[in-house]
């Protein structure tokens, strides 16, 4: 509707307030139709959101359980195995390496909308390469530290140095005979020995080796209660006294037993099943190794540090506690595959 207005000047002026209305009406419209899209857009914005950290979320917890277990066929639930969509073992040097492809799809209710997402994980053992040798110093061995090592052919070297404690009459007065057995001959090993002991058992420099590269290891810095320590990864932070009678590990859950930075003492009737592992930062001050006569470490021991003139080191070698420290569940790590996430 048009209406008519006059002037004072009598003058009549048509005003099409009609033509305004209507575009006043179209632009109203034109918003709402704007804003109904504006908010579809951020609705599917946001479902699009949702599905993809479900996706993401998939594979996280597919991750983790990957890392906890050498079982998945049974240990992981339907969903997570579904995830899996391809797999293939390698062994290295007695480890088994399993690199798994993993692809999650998430999609809303009516498969509308759909996100997937792939990534591919290495589940290896912390052990890349158990020890083949009773001891393995990869440190300053003072003359006068007693060792008795046994357990391996007398054909087959116990002792595997980086610098050898020539010459050999004095390497003899090493080796102590015990009430355990009859020691092992000191000779050392001529294999070649590795620039970095660290990279080569555990896959993993000496500058970066702490206990938060290990898979749930627990950190001590005290070791009067060690033997209510349930994780079979301990890592000890300064010195470190075993109290009589404590077992630490068994032959089918052995432990990896570090010592970071301190002496280590173990009292009359210890024992330590699995493998031991000194290494000195701070200093290179040498460091106690005392063992009591009747205290015992079955599996190897890895000397980093310089050991003192005092030390006592009593090892019988076991080859099965150390593959079966190697390939418990406990001692794998999944590690995300640098350059394989895709988001299609």
């Amino acid at each position: 509707m048009c209406l008519t207005v006059k002037k004072q000047q009598g003058t009549t002026l048509l005003v099409p307030v009609c033509l305004l209305l209507t575009l006043v009406t179209a632009a109203v419209v034109s918003y709402s139709k704007q804003l109904r899209h504006h908010t579809v857009s951020l609705q599917r914005d946001a479902q699009r959101s949702e599905l993809h950290f479900t996706s993401q979320a998939s594979l996280a917890r597919t991750h983790q359980a990957l890392g906890s277990t050498t079982r998945w066929q049974t240990a992981l639930t339907p969903s997570q195995r579904s995830i899996i969509s391809e797999h293939q073992k390698i062994d290295i040097r007695g480890a088994t390496i399993t690199l798994f492809s993993l692809s999650a799809t998430s999609a809303d209710d009516l498969s509308s909308m759909s996100d997937i997402q792939s990534m591919s994980i290495v589940r290896s053992p912390v052990i890349r390469a158990y020890p083949t040798h009773a001891a393995i110093i990869a440190a300053g061995m003072n003359p006068t530290a007693e060792m008795t090592l046994t357990g391996l052919p007398l054909t087959r070297s116990a002792l595997w140095t980086r610098d050898a404690p020539a010459p050999s009459e004095a390497i003899q007065q090493h080796c102590v005979s015990s009430a355990m057995t009859t020691c092992q001959p000191l000779t050392p090993s001529y294999s070649a020995f590795p620039d970095d002991i660290f990279t080569y058992l555990f896959g993993i420099p000496r500058s970066v080796f702490y206990a938060e590269t290990l898979p749930g290891s627990d950190t001590l810095t005290d070791c009067g209660s060690i033997a209510s320590v349930h994780t079979r990864i301990i890592w000890i932070s300064g010195n470190c006294h075993v109290p009589v009678g404590v077992q630490l590990g068994s032959d089918d859950n052995p432990v990896l037993l570090i010592v970071e930075d301190g002496h280590l003492s173990l009292a009359s009737g210890v024992t330590v099943t699995g493998m031991l592992v000194t290494l000195s930062r701070r200093s290179e001050l040498p460091k106690d190794i005392i063992q009591h006569s009747t205290s015992e470490i079955i599996g190897a021991a890895v000397v980093a540090q310089n050991l003192s003139a005092r030390s006592i080191l009593r090892v019988t070698y076991s080859k099965t506690t150390l593959t079966t420290l190697q390939n418990a569940a406990y001692t794998q790590r999944a590690s995300f595959l640098s350059g394989s996430w895709h988001d299609f």
